[in-house]
């Protein structure tokens, strides 16, 4: 159904597609689907947060899995685990935690990065403009 929906937006009238001379305009149709850059942002936290996954032992990370990514109620993963719910619920409280650990690491690190990289590109730029003045002033 939002398919066949955005399929009719982008229909437009023969009408307006022409100028008055009969010369046709060039049709721009705005891109329905995302644009690189959140896709590139999107397929890194991906990857990221399936790191962070693959780090926590394999009780907590099939409890994670069934609870938070397929989706099932606590009931559910306690019967496919074949364990009680108090310990489900026990394994997804410890496993988010570590994920929330792991994950604040790494979102830290970022940080740190992007500070020292924010730093070196002010020392850089205001090298550059010192330069710059100096050449101005050795022209006057």
């Amino acid at each position: 159904m939002l398919l066949r929906r955005k399929r009719g937006s982008r229909e437009v009238p023969i009408a307006e597609s022409s100028t008055e001379d009969g010369a046709a305009l060039p049709l721009d149709f705005p891109d329905s689907g995302p644009n690189p850059e959140d896709s590139c942002l999107q397929r890194e936290q991906e990857r990221i947060l399936c790191a962070a996954v693959n780090e926590l032992k394999p009780g907590l990370r099939k409890a994670i899995e069934l609870r938070e990514f397929g989706e099932l109620s606590t009931g559910e993963t306690a019967q496919v685990m074949g364990l009680s719910v108090g310990a489900v619920k026990a394994r997804v409280f410890h496993g988010r935690r570590k994920l929330r650990q792991t994950l604040k690491r790494y979102v830290e690190s970022t940080r740190t990065y992007r500070t020292r990289a924010l730093r070196q590109e002010t020392r850089w730029l205001s090298t550059l403009i010192g330069q710059k003045q100096a050449l101005r002033e050795a022209e006057l």
